[in-house]
């Protein structure tokens, strides 16, 4: 439930939870936002997947 609400609240204004994982190091999460996602005037963009 917890990584639910992160995806929800990272993807609200345009941007998204990507992971990585590997057995023997673990697991990493990175969440993005477009930097200018609460300025007013600016449009939101959708953050691409690298």
């Amino acid at each position: 439930m917890g990584l639910t609400l992160v995806q929800l609240v990272a993807e609200a204004p345009g941007g998204y939870v990507h992971l990585e994982s590997d057995a023997s190091e673990g697991t990493c999460f990175t969440v993005l936002w477009d930097k200018n996602f609460n300025k007013p005037g600016k449009t939101r963009t959708k953050l691409k997947e690298s």
